[in-house]
């Protein structure tokens, strides 16, 4: 059976009871805030993290929350109230899961690799993001070394367009290049970083920006290797204005994508196993 098919893995082992000296409903009413929390907390790590670990993950965790709560409880606080400050005091799950997530994966490297180091993350935006770069320097000069000759001018005057386009950006060719490198140049960026996001074990944000700037000045430095000709240089300004906000917002939206899907499993999931308890 596939960990996917599995029902609620990581709560194998788990006291029916985590209060016995409280009442029934009260104990069982915190009991379902604690799983609730730690579903929330668990389901990202689906597909990253091993069931085992998952598993201790979870028991330490909830170790750690009812021993709060019994802390509270003694300081005086109603019983809900101390669950919800034994919760807060732990964490909010998105950023809990992502710190173990990271660990993780960091921990899983080689020693020695650059994923040890810098994390597996910013080598994978460093990827995905620096291929895109890549294959985007290569249209510009494939661009550059064999123009058409031909300017598309849609039925208007060299004079007209350049009221449009001005100098020294390049005006529109006849060729399947040059509108291939445009429709490359603005589809690029959301491409890369939306598969960066779904494969990403944590927000891909701050990688991403990190990356995308440091190419940014790479391909300022390629560009001005080109001039005279201006193209290089207009290629990092699209780089700058256009590639970083886009690609940073695309890993976001899909590392969001992949990170809800994981948790609709696991709720479904949780869901499934009570209707099983029930029946």
């Amino acid at each position: 059976m596939s960990e996917r098919e599995l029902p609620d893995d990581s709560r194998s082992g788990v006291p029916s009871v985590l209060f016995p000296a409280l009442p029934v409903e009260t104990s069982v009413e915190i009991q379902d805030l604690f799983d609730d929390y730690l579903d929330h907390v668990l389901a990202p790590m689906i597909g990253v993290v091993p069931i085992e670990v998952r598993r201790r993950i979870r028991a330490e965790a909830l170790d750690n929350l009812e021993g709060r709560t019994q802390g509270y409880i003694r300081d005086g606080m109603a019983p809900r109230a101390a669950a919800d400050a034994a919760i807060r005091k732990f964490g909010e799950s998105t950023e809990l899961s992502s710190e173990f997530i990271g660990n993780y994966t960091r921990q899983a490297q080689p020693e020695g690799s650059l994923g040890k180091v810098l994390g597996p993350d910013i080598i994978q935006s460093a990827l995905y993001l620096g291929q895109a770069t890549l294959w985007g320097l290569i249209f510009l000069h494939v661009r550059i070394n064999l123009p058409s000759g031909q300017i598309e001018t849609f039925g208007m005057s060299l004079r007209q367009i350049r009221q449009f386009i001005p100098e020294p950006f390049p005006l529109p060719e006849k060729s399947a290049v040059f509108w291939g490198h445009a429709g490359f140049m603005l589809l690029a960026p959301i491409v890369a970083g939306g598969v960066l996001g779904l494969k990403s074990t944590r927000s891909p944000i701050r990688d991403t920006l990190a990356i995308m700037v440091t190419l940014t000045a790479v391909s300022l430095l390629a560009g001005l290797m080109l001039l005279p000709n201006y193209d290089g240089v207009i290629f990092s300004g699209v780089h700058a204005v256009l590639w970083i906000p886009a690609a940073t917002i695309s890993a976001h939206l899909g590392f969001l994508y992949a990170q809800r899907k994981r948790l609709s499993f696991k709720l479904k999931s949780r869901e499934a196993t009570s209707v099983s308890h029930q029946v």
